[in-house]
This record gives structure tokens, sequence and C-alpha cells, in this order.
């Protein structure tokens, strides 16, 4: 960056800490203020107050309207009503005043209302739709909840994106990925066709945070990122998507904070129960379904208030997957664009594989005078049921493989929550108890590999040239030469359980009729607790012979004349043939699965306990103290300003194990593990400040300007910060970990401008920039001085790989552009469109670690070099348009998804990079309702086009991976009452 951009920084940053700490220190001076006690009035002690709380609704349906703007005119005091349309205007002097109430798509209204002193009025506020040329207009469903997802998004003091529960209903999302992936600049990253996680503003999974009513999700992945596809959208009241964050909010947040709400019990009693059944085209089966049911209701005069959820939803993932690898032939000459590429292995995949999903719910909630209390619980679960017929072609050793593989998955969370919240008029006290517990476990993962040597003739080929498909053709299929290598087995398990508890204070402020807002403070402590295990159990090639005399075998073994078991009796069918991948590729020779699940099954006892999985192992508990001070102020009816500051301090233990091989790692058994190898635990401390401010410039009644600068973080993945550390002196390589790493910390600067309007609805555009700091990457080098790396002298030139903070800095940018309207103002039928549309451009330079030797005078010394790229996970485009239609009780939906080409993975050139290509798909759904919408068919279709994923590597005449999953259909009943 040029140098007077850097001064200019500086300066911002540091005018930016000296507003926030004057004006805290301004609220809470004008805070305490006053005789007449903490939140009198600054400017007129003796004037007297009342209070005004109560709800807005639909005049015609008589629904809530989350969202809504309820003002006292020509003043900075208002408020916005909350999920359940609720709202409450403290501190209002006494005396008539006058309420103007705003909502998108609604008439503005203006009511009159006596303000007693020391007394609350409650008002129950009706709004009626907006009115074009004298006709009435219709607040369709589809525009109801895209109204609501408006004005949540107008009334945010932070820059945020929401998916309303409405809309969750009306897309035919599979999981909760693919709803937030609708959002501006997010992008998916998909698992056989399925959302599995999201990267926001280009910035992959690891950087953002994942809450459930504010209560983070203990990470599935080891870098703590979160798998949602076990989450179902039927189970959520609406999906908040924060782009920054604000000082009581977790800083762990880079890419930005996704929130699902669970929501609670309006006062409403209202029950659901909905149906599906789908059929797949990839199988040509109805094998899909999904059954769902919410219901809510209130007792004891409402005040206590139930609401119950379940969610059992199975579909069917099968694919067929072409993955290839390539090796760089030697370096570019001058003149060539880049150095030749050849394939070396081809990999074939027929993956069966269907996902179960067990999802529930229960919330309580007890409204009291002047609290309200929760305890809420949710679990989700899913399992996936894998089976893989891979078929491998190897180059590089000249053989052909086949590997049957069945593997169990399970992945699960339970999110627990007390909290209470109490209004007492002079403070506002939220406390909260969270218990969050998530497994991702692997109970069965059972194979085997079978390989034909000599397998592909070679002769007068020219594998930089020869098409992917062709590489078959050069096998010979010798299947009478195939031999069983291996039979192997292995389980494993990640778990974390976190302990949160937390507590909010928010005091009001106001100062004359001008300036109002609120001063908050509080402070949060959690445990973390993790741990993964991992066993594995291997029969070798040359103990295979000690099966044969067992008896009781499903197959009579057969062998060749050096006495190795042969492939032929694992074959059910050995003239049973198809082709995958639009006929381009042959599956032949395929092994029995259910006979290698026996060998486990009955045999295990045979099975050698392999002990180097278990080095990857580790234990941590990680403890993390927080607290942030803030004020939200209101000057004018124009201006809101948010500065504050969070500090968060982490104290952590890791425990792994250290050691060396001194031979072969696969053949160390439990006595040499005892000798060679140790548990190592240490300890982490370190704190970091958060410095933010935000603001919002009304400039008119339909637009405003929102800025804010923030400071945020990312927490190094549990690998990298365990204390590992191995040598391996068979092959010459060094891995350990790093506990004292820096987290990566990011600068963050926001620009957006917001137009408003019941005619056209809601426009933004807005631009981000951030500076991250100490990026994490993986060093793999050569190692020319032990002494200096604390290594043995008998480790030089071997390799190590570890875990170092980036000395440059990765920078940011692009810009989001967003359209969300309904056209009730057009008379019938047009007055049924509903348009969303956004679009998002992204661009980075991160800095991506190599190492060369160089010859000086002083010898040949190791060098490392740093090359430019994108970050990974980063799309450069993301496209999401959607165009509704409802007419009377016919609703309709079909959208399109698209996503630019992303950097998959960085190799050590730019050669061996892997982008995933660009993405194009479409989906619809179609929703007729009877009975006053007590009973609904549905229709969705997924993946309409039947687009199939595809990858490449460096260039995009060299695929890296294709996956078709086809396209599939479900049709349901819903009833509501």
């Amino acid at each position: 960056m040029h140098k007077l951009g850097i001064k200019a920084l500086q300066k911002l940053r540091l005018l930016t800490l000296l507003t926030s700490c004057l004006l805290i220190a301004f609220g809470a001076k004008a805070t305490f203020a006053g005789e007449a006690g903490p939140f009198a009035e600054a400017t007129s002690m003796e004037e007297e107050h009342g209070s005004v709380t109560g709800s807005v609704v639909d005049a015609s349906t008589d629904e809530t309207l989350p969202g809504a703007n309820v003002v006292l005119k020509n003043t900075s005091i208002g408020a916005s009503t909350d999920d359940d349309g609720n709202f409450t205007l403290r501190r209002l002097p006494a005396g008539e005043q006058t309420l103007e109430i705003r909502y998108l798509g609604y008439d503005r209204k203006e009511i009159q209302v006596e303000v007693v002193a020391d007394e609350t009025i409650e008002l129950n506020i009706q709004l009626t739709p907006d009115h074009v040329e004298g006709e009435e207009v219709i607040i369709h469903t589809q525009a109801l909840g895209q109204a609501r997802a408006i004005r949540q998004q107008l009334g945010s003091n932070t820059i945020m994106n929401v998916v309303s529960e409405t809309r969750l209903r009306e897309l035919p999302d599979a999981n909760a990925a693919e709803s937030i992936g609708r959002l501006p600049g997010v992008s998916v990253l998909r698992d056989a066709g399925e959302g599995q996680r999201i990267a926001i503003r280009g910035l992959g999974p690891e950087y953002s945070s994942i809450t459930i009513d504010g209560n983070q999700i203990p990470g599935t992945h080891e870098d703590r990122s979160v798998d949602l596809s076990m989450i179902s959208p039927d189970m959520l009241a609406g999906i908040e998507v924060y782009k920054t964050i604000r000082p009581d909010m977790d800083a762990d947040a880079i890419g930005g904070s996704v929130n699902f709400r669970m929501g609670g019990a309006p006062e409403e009693t209202q029950y659901r129960l909905s149906a599906e059944g789908g059929y797949n085209n990839h199988i040509s089966e109805v094998s899909n379904y999904k059954i769902n049911f919410r219901g809510n209701d209130r007792f004891l005069d409402n005040r206590l208030g139930v609401m119950v959820s379940a969610n059992v939803q199975q579909v069917d993932r099968s694919s067929h997957e072409l993955a290839a690898n390539y090796q760089v032939e030697r370096d570019r000459r001058p003149g060539e664009p880049h150095a030749p590429v050849s394939i070396n292995t081809l990999r074939l995949h027929d993956n069966s594989n269907t996902r179960q999903r067990y999802s529930g719910g229960v919330s309580l909630d007890w409204e009291m005078e002047n609290s309200h209390f929760f305890f809420n619980n949710t679990y989700n679960y899913q399992n996936r049921d894998e089976i893989t017929q891979q078929r491998r072609y190897s180059l590089d050793n000249n053989r052909q493989e086949w590997w049957p593989r069945h593997i169990e998955r399970e992945i699960a969370t339970l999110n627990s929550t007390l909290a209470g919240q109490h209004d007492w008029n002079v403070v506002q006290v939220d406390w909260r108890l969270n218990r969050s517990v998530t497994t991702n476990e692997t109970p069965y993962d059972n194979q085997a590999r079978f390989s034909e040597s000599s397998a592909l003739d070679r002769s007068g080929v020219n594998l930089q040239e020869m098409p992917t498909k062709e590489l078959p053709g050069l096998a010979h299929n010798r299947i009478e030469r195939s031999n069983l290598e291996a039979l192997i087995h292995q389980n494993s398990e990640r778990r974390q359980e976190n302990l949160t508890a937390s507590l909010d204070l928010e005091f009001p402020v106001v100062v004359g009729r001008h300036i109002s807002g609120n001063f908050k403070f509080g402070g949060k402590h959690y445990n973390n607790f993790r741990d993964r295990e991992t066993t594995g159990y291997q029969v070798f090639q040359w103990e295979i012979p000690d099966l044969y005399g067992i008896e009781g075998m499903p197959f009579e073994w057969e062998v060749d004349d050096a006495g190795r078991a042969l492939m032929a009796p694992f074959i059910e069918d050995p003239d049973h043939s198809y082709t995958i991948l639009d006929g381009d590729y042959e599956m032949a020779f395929i092994p029995s699965i259910s006979t290698v699940n026996q060998m486990w099954d009955d045999y295990r006892d045979e099975y050698r306990t392999i002990l180097y999985p278990r080095f990857n192992d580790y234990e941590a508990r990680e403890r993390i103290s927080s607290g942030y001070v803030m004020t939200e102020l209101n000057i004018g009816p124009r201006l809101m300003i948010l500065p504050g500051v969070r500090y968060e301090y982490e104290h952590s233990d890791y425990t792994a194990m250290v050691g060396t091989f001194q031979n072969n790692p696969e053949d160390i058994d439990e006595e040499q593990m005892q000798e060679d190898f140790r548990d190592s635990t240490e300890s982490r401390n370190m704190g970091m400040w958060f410095p933010m401010v935000q603001a919002r410039y009304q400039v008119t009644s339909w637009m405003d300007i929102r800025a804010a600068r923030t400071v945020t973080t990312s927490r190094p993945s549990f690998g990298n910060v365990s204390p590992q550390f191995r040598i391996d002196y068979d092959g010459g390589n060094v891995n350990r970990a790093n506990t004292q790493i820096n987290p990566l910390r990011s600068t963050n600067y926001d620009l957006f401008l917001t137009l408003h309007h019941n005619r056209f609805g809601l426009f933004t555009v807005g631009a981000f920039y951030k500076e991250v700091e100490d990026v994490i990457y993986q060093r793999n080098a050569n190692i020319i001085d032990p002494e200096a790396k604390g290594l043995p002298d008998n480790t030089r030139l071997f390799r190590i790989s570890e875990p170092v903070n980036n000395e440059n800095m990765t920078e940011v940018r692009g810009f989001e552009v967003e359209w969300q309207s309904n056209l009730t103002h057009l008379p019938s039928p047009f007055n049924g469109l509903v348009v969303n549309a956004n679009y998002s451009r992204f661009h980075s330079e991160a800095h991506y670690h190599g190492f060369e030797f160089e010859r000086t005078a002083e010898g040949i010394v190791g060098v490392d070099t740093f090359r430019t790229a994108p970050m990974v996970h980063q799309a450069d485009h993301i496209a999401n348009v959607s165009l509704g239609y409802d007419y009377g009780g016919f609703s309709a939906r079909v959208s399109m998804q698209y996503q630019g080409a992303t950097l998959r993975s960085i190799g050590s050139r730019p050669e061996t990079d892997q982008y995933t290509d660009e993405y194009l798909r479409f989906d619809a759904s179609i929703r007729q309702r009877f009975y006053s919408d007590q009973l609904h068919i549905v229709a969705n279709l997924h993946n309409i086009t039947n687009r199939e994923d595809r990858a490449s590597q460096f260039t995009y005449d060299r695929p890296r991976s294709i996956e078709y999953y086809g396209a599939a259909v479900d049709l349901g009943v819903e009833f509501r009452f």
C-alpha cells in the first residue's frame, strides 16, 4: 500500500480509538448525571417521565410486524419492534406526545398518546398496507416475509443480512448452508452437491462464527469451522448474517457472524405438520423423505410459552466422481506460459451416499411483569452411510487399484440455554448460561485395497497431451494378476463441549429531546473442552496368508504362484460392468463390499492395531474471558453512532504426543510407543483488545449511509496449537505444531448506502476492505541449521512442516449490491411479483510460502519465497436471483445461484494450484394453499439443469475433479392449524 495510504489509515485508527473513548465517556456521563437518579435527563432534571409499551400488527391479518420503527416525533427517541412485534419506549416526557410508526410496505401512522409520569402506557398499534390509486395492496406471503427481513435489516445498528422464517419455508433448500448461500457475499462449499460449509466475503469457513440464539456452535472440523448440513431450515425462525460485529459479540468473526434464531411461542397458537417424498434422477428412485412438525401455545394467562419442533429427513446424495492428480514434468522455460504438466493418477468413484437427519427443539419461556425467562434446547443429528467403489489408475507406479470402502459418519450438536431478561426501568439486565456439545464421529470406516502390477501400457503415449478419458484405455485389466494388498479399518471421534456464562447490563441514555440511546457493558466466560481420538486396524499383505486356514470364510481363497491372495474371490460378478460420468468411464471387476465388511465383522481379532493414527490425537481446554463497554447514541433524528471496545483473554492448555519414529511408522508397536513417545502439555496465555465504531446517518426518510471500523480475530486450528512433535527418521521428516502461534487479527472497514421505499423496496450497495495480519500458513522447508530449530544434528536436510505466522499482510476487498422488492403497488395480477437479487465481487492478495535452495558465496542455503494469490475459498463473483409470484392461494418461486471460480487449494507452485470451476444452479418451488391457509400442497425442484461440480488444476483443460449427482423433485403436503 502507498505510504500516504498507510499514514491515513494510522490516523484513522487513532481517531477511531479517541472517538470511542470520548463517546463512551460522554454516554456514561449523560447516563449517570442528575439528582433525580442515575438516569435523569441531563438538561432537564426536573422533567417527569413515563413509558410506552405495546405491539405493532397487520390490521387485516393481525400478524405481528417485527422491525417496525416506533419513534417520538421530531426527536431521537425511538425503538424497533422485536421478533414478536413488541416495543418499549422509556423516559418519554410526561404529557401529550405524538408517536410515528413506519413499516416497509405499509402506510405510515401517527398516534397521540398521553404519557403519565412514572407509569407505563400499553398500546396495540395496527398498520394497513400501502395504497396505490385507491386500490388496496394485498401483502402476500412472500412479500410479507421479505418485508420483515428488510425491516430488521434497516433497524439494525450493524451491517447485516436477514433470512426470515417465511422465506426459509419458500425456498427448496436442503439445509442451513444452502439458505445462507442465497445472501450477498456468501459462497457455499459443497459435498456431493449439498451445501456443507460457507465462506463469507471470500474468507474460508474457519474465519466465521456460527451461533444458535447467540451461543457459539462448537466446531465440527479441525479448523474450528462448522458443518451446517446437519441443520434443517425447517427448525429455524430466521437467520442473521452480521458483516460487522458489535463489542457485545464474540470477536472471532473475521468473515462475519451467523446467528440461527430458534424462535419462541407467540401469543397465537400455531401448529404445523408437513410431509414430503422425493425422487432422485441420479439413482432413479423415490427414496427421499422429510417429516416436519412445529407447534407452539401459551398457558397460564399467556405467562408460560411452549414451542416444540421435530424434523426427520432422509436424502440420497449418491454421485459419480472423477478425481485426478498431476505432476510437473520440469521447470518452466523462457517463453512458456507455465511448466508442462502431466497426469499421474486417475480415480473413478461410484458413491452411494444416504444421509439421515434428526432434529428436535423444545423452548419454554415464562413472562412476569418485568422479567422474562427462557429455557431453550435444540438437537441436530446427521448420519451418513457411504459406500464407495473406487477404481484407480496410477501412472507413477504403473498400477491399477480397486478400493471398496464403507463409511458411517455421525455429526451431532446439542445446545441448551437458560437465560433471563429483566427490565427494571433504570436498567435492563440479560444473563445467560449455555452448554453446547458437538461430536463428529466415524464409528465405522472399513476398506480393502486390491492392485494389479505392471497394469498400464504407456509405450508411445504423450501424457502431457493425452485427454483424461483416454487413460483407462492403457490398462491391461488382467484380473487374474490382481492381488489383495491390505484390509483396513479405522474409527475416530472429535468432541467439543462449551460451557458459557454471560451478563449484560444496559442503561437508557437521554440528553434532552435530541440525544438518546443506551450505555451497555457486560462480560462472558466460557470453557471449551475438545479432544480427538483415532484408532486404526490393518492386515498387511504379508500377513494375509495367516488367514488362509481359518474356517468359515465367506469364500475360498485363490493364490498366485508367489502365494499372494488374488482378487477374484472378492468379485461377485466378473462380467458385470457399467459406465459413469455421462458414459465416458467404465466401472468393472467390482469387489463385494459386503465380503470386505464381513472380514472385519467376523475376523477382527486377526487385524493388527495400528498406532500411528494416534499421533494426531490431542486434548484441549480453552478458557476465554471477555468484557466490553459500548454506547449507542442517537443524535437528533438522523445520526446514530455506536463506539465501544472489547477485551478477550485466553488461558489454554493443550496435550498431544511427541516422539520419534526410528523405522516405518506403520510398524511401531505398543512397546516402541512407550519407549519413544510421551504426552506433552503446554499452556497458552494471551489477551487482545478490539476497538470498534459504527455509524448510521439518515440522509432522508428513504436513504441512509452506514460506516464501520471493527477489529476481529480468528484463533488457530486445534492441530496447529496442540504440542505435536514427531521426527520420522525412516522418512526424513519433522512435523511439529506451535502452541505460541498468534491468532489472526483483522482491521475491517465498511461503507454502505441503503435506499428503501414502499415502491422499489430495498436497495443496498457497499464496499469493504480488510487488513488481515498474522495469517497462518504451513511452512514446508528443508532443515539447514538443526540447532537453530532446536532439533538434533542428525536431522539436517530433513523436511520440516510447521505452522507459522505470515509476516506479510493479507488484503481483502470487495463490494456487494442487493435489491429486494415486492411489486405490490402494481395493478393486479402483477402485484404478486417478488424479487430478490444480489451480486458480490471480491479481490484478495495473500502471500503463500515456498522454499528453494540458492547457491551463494557461503555455499548452498535455503531461502523462503512468497508468491501472491487469492485467499483459499474466495469466489471472485457471487450472484443470486430469485423471482417469486403470489396469486390468491398460489405461490411460486424460481431461483438462480452463481459462484465464480474459486481457489480450492494452494500448491507448492502455480502449476499445482487447484480451482473450483464456476457454478450455476437453478431451483424452483411451487405451493398451493387451500381451506384458508390450513392445507398446503408443495413441490420443490432441485438442481433443475442437472449441474455437476467441477474443479481444475491450474488450467481448465486439466480436470481435478468432476462430480455428477443429478436433479431431484420433492412433493409434499403441509397442514396448519
